[in-house]
């Protein structure tokens, strides 16, 4: 009978254990950590893989669940729009970043879309804020669910793609300022901690090696050729950057390696390892082409510098929190863009358009139809703004002059598509494109009609419309990775095709709900 008790007394031990074990297996992660690249190329990320080491893409490709493709259906799209897509878990029809810059139509002026009057920069002219992003993201769904306690920082190359990161309720955004590559914040934050401050203005900092002109890209080792290729890898190369080259500075690869300076003092120095609640820290990098090759030595370097940054990222979480405690996703943009050298005037393919003329053209044709006036307002990349006074005055529907001028348009030898803003809102015979331009579009700052460039073309007034100079974005298979936290890559099976499934996988993971925007 004593020792029947005493098997029994065992057998629930030893069941306890088991379940004790079973829950420590379901606790949910200590850190979050997004990583984002724009343009990051999954081809690429396979073409380079047998040049790096173990510990940074590779560990992620081989340790974590990988999707090589997932969809971006926006155009246009650059990294604010696509970022901010992903940690929305919505298109820019709702979260409202339509790009970098958005044309304000009742002051006649392009400016950053990010801009706030309200708030001051700090170590930045710019006053920027995430009140901009209509709705809330994975940061501020962590703060909601763990009443604020979760520990939220965000730092990247530019301020948009930080401040998705960041969302509204972060306890830190940090960014590179444009003109002087210090590292910035907003007042609408709460305060640079001391120990980035002390960074920031010491010799060390970005901006202080950006004056004294020591900043130098030359390649990490010698590439030798591969036996195919489309470029010469074997090639040496040096690129300086002086005080005033703050913006070349930061589409080197050497701007990676700052924001990763950053990252490595926010794990070991920002206190994520005494929080309770998962908490997040997004880092936003570039992969952004440094010519109209493919795969140029140096795309190739900063893909392997890439490598070693998230290595040296994965071993300060190891030493701080446990990797095995962290929960880490790496994603691309779904795009890339490169600049097109501008043909030489006589050569074959010289094809240019001036809006300028085709502009008066159709001006000339619209009041020859209702009379004369300047019925064009403005034309400002790739949108066209009618005069709704003249139109209101002339008693004309602003929907039937929208058609109008976009059917004169499609006509224009240059001129790829046009369409309606009517048609984009209301039509449910949109084609891939057009639907494309709807999900990327906000209503506040809706244009008459929207219109593209034919493949292969080129404006002659480059200038005035900085998005369609000579840079071609096409669509790229884009990774998407989730590693750690019990994430078994044979077993975890949710569903991510396009970028708005990224954070809802992550929040299936860490069990709440995803942003108020998802789809």
């Amino acid at each position: 009978m004593e020792q029947r008790h005493i098997r029994y007394l065992l057998s629930s031990l030893v069941a306890l254990v088991a379940i004790q074990m079973q829950a420590s297996a379901q606790q949910l992660p200590h850190m979050v950590v997004c990583i984002t690249v724009d343009q990051l190329r999954s081809d690429y990320l396979t073409e380079l893989e047998p040049m790096m080491s173990q510990g940074g893409f590779k560990r992620m490709l081989q340790e974590g669940k990988v999707y090589p493709s997932v969809r971006f259906p926006l155009t246009p799209i650059d990294g604010a729009s696509a970022t901010t897509s992903i940690y929305t878990s919505a298109y820019p029809e709702m979260h409202g970043v339509e790009g970098r810059s958005v044309y304000l139509r009742s002051k006649n002026k392009v400016q950053p879309t990010l801009w706030d009057e309200s708030v001051h920069g700090v170590y930045t002219r710019e006053r920027l804020s995430p009140r901009a992003i209509q709705v809330n993201t994975l940061a501020d769904r962590l703060k909601e669910a763990s009443s604020g306690s979760a520990l939220v920082y965000s730092v990247g190359i530019n301020a948009e793609e930080a401040m998705a990161g960041a969302g509204v309720l972060a306890d830190g955004c940090f960014w590179l300022d444009d003109r002087v590559a210090a590292w910035s914040t907003s007042s609408f934050y709460p305060s640079m901690p001391q120990y980035l401050d002390r960074y920031n203005k010491s010799d060390d900092g970005p901006n202080r090696r950006l004056i004294s002109g020591t900043m130098r890209w030359s390649p990490l080792r010698s590439y030798a050729d591969q036996a195919v290729g489309y470029s010469s890898w074997h090639k040496n190369f040096t690129k300086y950057y002086q005080g005033h080259e703050a913006a070349a500075y930061k589409r080197s690869a050497l701007a990676n390696e700052e924001v990763t300076t950053l990252a490595l003092q926010l794990i070991r120095q920002g206190g994520y390892e005494y929080r309770k609640a998962p908490s997040l820290l997004s880092v936003s990098y570039s992969a952004a082409p440094h010519g109209s090759g493919e795969l140029e030595v140096e795309d190739a370097d900063t893909y392997l510098r890439l490598d070693r940054n998230l290595e040296q990222i994965f071993q300060a979480l190891e030493e701080k929190i446990g990797l095995k405690n962290c929960l880490i996703s790496l994603s691309g943009t779904g795009y890339t863009s490169y600049e097109v050298p501008k043909p030489q005037i006589g050569a074959k393919l010289a094809r240019q358009l001036s809006i300028k003329r085709a502009t008066a053209l159709l001006n000339m044709y619209i009041s020859a139809l209702h009379g004369a006036g300047s019925w064009i307002e403005q034309v400002q990349d790739g949108r066209l703004y009618l005069n709704g006074k003249l139109a209101e005055a002339k008693k004309i529907a602003l929907r039937n002059l929208q058609e109008e001028v976009a059917l004169f348009l499609r006509q224009v030898e240059g001129i790829g598509s046009a369409t309606s803003a009517h048609e984009i809102l209301t039509s449910n015979a949109l084609n891939r494109q057009q639907r494309a331009l709807r999900r990327s579009i906000h209503h506040k700052h809706l244009a008459d009609v929207y219109w593209s460039l034919t493949p292969g073309w080129y404006l002659e007034e480059i200038a005035e419309h900085p998005s369609l100079q000579r840079a071609t974005t096409t669509a790229i298979a884009s990774p998407f990775v989730l590693m750690g936290a019990g994430v078994d890559p044979k077993r975890f099976d949710f569903p991510v095709q396009e970028a708005t499934d990224i954070v809802r996988a992550i929040s299936w993971v860490l069990r709440i709900r995803p942003p108020n925007a998802a789809i």
